[in-house]
């Protein structure tokens, strides 16, 4: 499979986008670890320069119709930063930024009730949306629970991505 590579030596993990994406079923390149506490973040550097309609970045996972994400795009020519809520057949993006050039520092925030899904500037947690722990749990979603994953992933939204995606400095905390 080489949808991903773990470079060792430089401490990162590359991603190569594959057709399929978060909404869907077909295969994801991604990497998670399933939550285990309400309290937890995880935090990476991302460098990705993508391709029209291809993408990378962090998900809150719950199944394909429950999710949210933050992930570098580019959109008519321009690099953004944005955040999607996923809840059923409803999609929205609920923030975006432009994306400054070369690495940029992603993370989810997790709390009791509260996802929180945002940048890391000069140090300091600069939060674009937000989303209720609600709608990624059964009491929102009848399937059966297989909880939560917090992950890196990289789709090129119906084709293969041209670049990887490049993941550093990757920090999971409870």
């Amino acid at each position: 499979d080489d949808s991903y590579f773990l470079d060792q030596e430089n401490k990162q993990l590359l991603l190569n986008g594959l057709p399929g994406n978060l909404d869907s079923t077909s295969a994801v390149a991604w990497l998670g670890r399933r939550l285990t506490a309400f309290d937890a973040e995880l935090s990476v550097d991302l460098d990705f320069e993508p391709g029209e309609n291809e993408e990378a970045g962090l998900t809150a996972f719950y199944f394909a119709e429950h999710h949210y994400d933050i992930a570098v795009v580019r959109r008519h020519g321009v690099k953004r930063l944005i955040v999607r809520r996923r809840i059923a057949d409803l999609c929205a993006e609920t923030g975006a930024i432009d994306c400054p050039a070369g690495k940029v520092r992603i993370a989810l925030r997790c709390e009791k009730t509260l996802i929180r899904l945002g940048i890391y500037v000069n140090g300091e947690f600069l939060q674009l949306s937000s989303g209720s722990t609600r709608y990624l749990s059964c009491e929102a979603a009848k399937v059966g629970f297989t909880g939560v994953f917090l992950a890196m992933y990289a789709t090129g939204n119906g084709t293969r991505s041209e670049k990887p995606a490049v993941f550093s400095n990757i920090n999971y905390s409870e």
